[in-house]
């Protein structure tokens, strides 16, 4: 597995005004770090075993990860891990579990935790660091495709409680008669109003394929009991439409302006998008949305693709803007770029060591472009339309993005298990990076607070579409 930026969705899609950062938006199923601590000190594996995990985590992390151990912070230097030490004690612990634990020691469990305590002692500088069995490598690798197990609905938290933005068809909430403004009450007779909507996903909504749950939702002023059977749930990578149609807006031409959305940066999306280009817009609509709002990333080289497939190969590099945030990320080095090739984005460890990657299918697509962005379009969202903001090729309209300009590496091991941390800084074309900065808009446009719970369902509300399809129609089309 390459360098890549991942998104790890819940049961239920969540949307929080104070989203985690999460990329590059899956919502990862890591276990509290005082339960990793608490577990590593009652269910320590052998010391034997002790040792061989750790050459095992010298040999695999020893460039870059154990370098990540040793920083300084606010003028302090943090200790790098002692192996041996560790080591030793892990073999004391061992000692006092086989001689006094009353229970019967669950040594797969206990290495499990024992390496994911280990990558939680970098969640204070890295939000991003994990640790994952092969069983949540493979349930991530679907969820990333937008296929899982859940009720298919997503939510927000409102004063009334856990409330329902969106159905997706066909889903199990659909079938089950849940609606979008549907307040939930109860989930099989437990009240959620205080719980959070991780603890209502992970312990309340979640469960086996075919089994099924009691929710009780407030509609109207009314309450309702539903029943919902849990089964496969299937969102759509990509979304295709016509903006005059989706606003019922008559003042806008049909058939002249495309619209695209993309739930996120994985290969099989990016190519079902150009797919969908080529099969519906191309050589039809004279202009195109690329809506990427609640987009939360994915694989690096899944946006590089399609920023290839959009741009021209022979770019000169664009000049950074004089007005670049004082607060991002400065480059490291002075890098040497390929002259007369369009430079899509690059990378910089802490060593300024990196990649850089070009346009090289002699492909483009050559029409007026409009990107839609939130506070939610993150990671390789922002890389696409940093790329195509710093060469002209696209107008953004939205609100601020995100602000993730960090990549995450992820490395396997022979067991299918896996880890991931940051390792590097990414840069547009322009050298900017992004991180907790975000991109800026071309043209800025608030979704009102009444409407930022329908506008999905109801095109007719979505102002940033709307103000997306005008500029196009103004600028580019009328007359």
């Amino acid at each position: 597995m390459g360098e890549e930026e991942k998104e790890y969705p819940s049961e239920i899609e969540l949307k929080e005004d104070t989203k985690k950062e999460v990329n590059l938006s899956m919502e990862r199923s890591r276990k509290n770090g005082k339960t990793a601590l608490f577990v590593l000190v009652l269910f320590a594996m052998l010391f034997s075993f002790a040792l061989g995990g750790a050459a095992c985590y010298v040999y695999y992390f020893s460039y870059p990860g154990l370098q990540f151990l040793k920083r300084e912070t606010q003028g302090t230097q943090k200790e790098e891990i002692n192996l041996a030490r560790v080591s030793k004690k892990l073999g004391e612990l061992q000692d006092l579990i086989q001689k006094y634990y009353l229970y019967t020691e669950n040594g797969i469990n206990a290495e499990n935790d024992i390496y994911k305590g280990l990558l939680n002692s970098l969640l204070e500088d890295d939000p991003y660091a994990a640790y994952y069995t092969k069983e949540e490598i493979d349930e991530t690798i679907n969820q990333q495709k937008g296929v899982y197990q859940g009720i298919g609905a997503t939510v927000s938290e409102s004063e009334e409680g856990p409330k329902v933005e969106f159905v997706y068809p066909d889903s199990p909430a659909e079938k089950g008669g849940l609606q979008a403004g549907d307040v939930i009450l109860r989930v099989d007779g437990i009240s959620v109003k205080d719980l959070s909507l991780t603890y209502i996903v992970e312990n309340l909504v979640k469960g086996v394929e075919g089994s099924s749950l009691e929710m009780i939702v407030k509609r109207g002023g009314e309450e309702l009991t539903l029943r919902i059977t849990r089964g496969k749930v299937v969102i759509p990578a990509v979304e295709y439409g016509d903006p005059a149609e989706m606003l019922k807006d008559d003042s806008l031409p049909k058939g002249k302006i495309g619209y695209l959305s993309l739930r996120g940066f994985y290969m099989e999306a990016v190519d079902e998008f150009i797919s969908e280009y080529e099969e519906k817009i191309e050589g039809k609509d004279e202009a195109l949305i690329i809506d990427l709002r609640g987009n939360p990333g994915g694989d690096v080289e899944a946006a590089t693709k399609l920023l290839d497939y959009f741009l021209p190969d022979h770019l000169a590099k664009p000049q950074k803007k004089a007005t670049e945030e004082s607060g991002a990320i400065q480059s490291k080095t002075d890098r040497e770029f390929k002259a007369g090739d369009t430079l899509l984005l690059y990378t910089e460890d802490k060593n300024g060591n990196g990649k850089d990657w070009y346009c090289e299918d002699g492909h483009e697509v050559d029409m007026p472009i409009v990107i839609l962005v939130n506070q939610n379009s993150a990671s390789a969202s922002e890389l696409f339309s940093g790329a195509m903001q710093d060469y002209g090729r696209a107008i953004i309209v939205g609100t601020q993005s995100f602000g993730k300009g960090i990549v995450q590496t992820v490395r396997s091991f022979s067991d299918g298990s896996a880890v991931e941390f940051t390792t590097h800084y990414y840069f547009t074309p322009a050298g900017r990076n992004i991180h907790k900065v975000g991109i800026t808009p071309d043209i800025k446009v608030e979704i009102p607070e009444a409407d930022s719970n329908s506008y999905v369902q109801d095109r007719a509300k979505d102002s940033q579409l709307k103000k997306a399809a005008e500029t196009l129609y103004t600028n580019f089309i009328h007359g």
